[in-house]
């Protein structure tokens, strides 16, 4: 029954009392709750496209940066995962360097 009222309020009301904003007040309660859900939907996008939106945009430069940390990571790491290679390498060179250095005239 409770339905029954809220709709058959809902058909007597007059559409140009929405026009008295300062008689708000009078309004049936059907109406308040629709223009109340209207206005929490349009805060709620307003917020989506002002705040999220750049958040979005923030999180997709977060991923390009984290992508770039993690090719820079993988080479750091192979290069200590064979240190020691380059270490011995070194070494061979630093030896045949001095050899050749050996051989040439004074």
């Amino acid at each position: 029954m409770a339905m029954e009222d809220i709709l058959e309020t809902l058909q007597n009301f007059d559409m140009d009392q929405l026009n008295d904003l300062n008689n708000v007040g009078s309004w049936p309660m059907a109406v308040k709750a629709i223009m109340w859900a209207l206005a929490f939907a349009g805060a709620i996008a307003l917020g989506y496209f002002l705040h999220i939106t750049n958040l979005q945009g923030e999180l997709k430069g977060v991923h390009a940066a984290e992508a770039e940390l993690r090719v820079d990571y993988e080479k750091k790491y192979f290069e200590t995962a064979h240190l020691e290679a380059y270490k011995k390498q070194q070494e061979k060179m630093e030896e045949s360097f001095e050899t050749i250095l050996r051989q040439l005239p004074s």
